[in-house]
């Protein structure tokens, strides 16, 4: 289990605010902390709200609106009564702190759904809830802390029986909320079905010609596949033959809040550049497991004396080919196929056949769960498995004397 990171700055802050005594923010910062907090909430709302889908609204819209009306005064209620029960404050401290649990906002809602990348029909309430929760759980919380201590007078001074722990109480709500969620949200997820624990699809970083190819085959065998690329020519071409494909870079910020990953459990890096595919791989490792995110062999094998191994992906394919080439082949005729193995036609079988005019890349084992080949580690496949492959065209008859 990865924890998110919000939950990981918590813990850092903690420790270097309270525990360790490194860091103050009031000495730091003076009369201008509370400002700097508020635009930087806003800040994030305003960027959260620009991720979002308006043709969302058209299929969850009730789901949306009851996550945010039905849902927020369901939460402010039960947790105002577990502040009573619990913490034994009063009832007009308790709404306070109640109101809390109520704000999720963008900086929850995002590494969230990053971590337990739920089903496509979960994640696009949970964004909407998270950003238009935000908004009216700041406002409720506001409001409840003017009605219940009055607009002029501080915390610690208003004549409130209870109010004297209301910031300390607020404080602990949102560590053990945050805690809970980053911890439990995704085996709960898991357990209630809303997110997919095998997947096993594909993120395609690239969508050059071999990668097209490949994607359409994957795709006719029922395994999910995302291209994203930042050519427009090439982008217009995957989604001609049908494929899901994005004009945006591996790398940028808003990947993740605008392509859906829903289904996807690996990365394939395959643009011409080896820096990029490293940074992609190391950028996806933590959502996807460093066992699963792959480049091509690099363009020029001197680069990779560059970089440590640590901070590269697993090579894909055998052969050690580099996408110029493998894209080089799909013009010169190659095709990738997908071949049903039995156990009278198995790899060797296949390999007898084929020869040296093949790139094996990888398998659906039991013709599902897509297992991609490496160059490091020999090959395996089993009967009933479906061997993927790239057949080269025969080389040209050699010229006559």
């Amino acid at each position: 289990m990865r924890p998110p990171t919000l939950l990981l700055l918590l813990a850092s802050g903690v420790l270097a605010g309270p525990v360790l005594g490194r860091l103050d923010p009031d000495r730091m910062f003076g009369g201008l902390l509370h400002p700097f907090v508020s635009l930087a909430d806003a800040v994030a709302v305003y960027e959260g709200g620009l991720t979002l889908e308006l043709r969302a609204l058209e299929s969850f819209a009730c789901a949306i609106i009851r996550h945010c009306t039905v849902g927020a005064l369901v939460t402010w209620l039960l947790a105002t009564a577990l502040g009573i029960l619990v913490a034994g404050l009063t009832v007009p401290v308790a709404l306070v702190p109640g109101a809390i649990p109520t704000v999720t906002g963008p900086t929850a809602t995002g590494p969230l759904l990053r971590q337990v990348r739920p089903r496509s029909q979960v994640e696009p309430v949970a964004r909407w809830e998270g950003i238009v929760a935000d908004l009216i759980g700041a406002d409720l919380a506001a409001l409840t802390l003017q009605t219940v201590v009055g607009v002029k007078s501080r915390l610690q001074g208003a004549a409130l029986p209870g109010a004297e722990p209301l910031a300390h109480s607020a404080f602990v709500v949102i560590m053990v909320t945050v805690a809970f969620y980053g911890l439990a949200a995704g085996p709960l997820a898991r357990k209630l079905g809303l997110s997919d624990p095998d997947a096993y699809g594909v993120l395609f970083g690239s969508a050059g010609r071999f990668i097209i190819q490949f994607a359409s085959v994957l795709k006719r065998q029922g395994v999910p596949v995302v291209l994203v690329d930042t050519n427009r020519a090439s982008v217009a071409e995957a989604r001609l033959e049908g494929l899901t494909a994005y004009r945006r870079s591996i790398l940028a910020d808003e990947l993740f809040e605008h392509v859906p990953l829903t289904g996807i459990g690996k990365l394939l890096a395959l643009t011409p550049n080896d820096e990029v595919n490293a940074l992609a791989c190391m950028r996806f490792a933590p959502t996807f497991g460093r066992a699963q995110v792959y480049q091509g062999a690099a363009t020029d094998p001197r680069s990779r004396t560059h970089l440590p191994q640590d901070l590269r992906g697993r090579v894909a394919f055998r052969g050690g080919k580099s996408i110029g080439t493998l894209d080089s082949e799909v013009r010169r005729g190659a095709t990738v196929k997908a071949t049903p193995l039995t156990a009278t036609f198995d790899l060797k079988a296949f390999l007898a056949q084929h020869g040296a005019q093949t790139v094996l890349l990888g398998r659906l084992v039991q013709c599902k769960r897509l297992e991609l080949y490496t160059e490091d580690r020999e090959p395996e496949a089993q009967p009933n498995d479906m061997l993927l492959s790239l057949v080269l065209p025969p080389p040209p008859p050699a010229p006559r004397a």
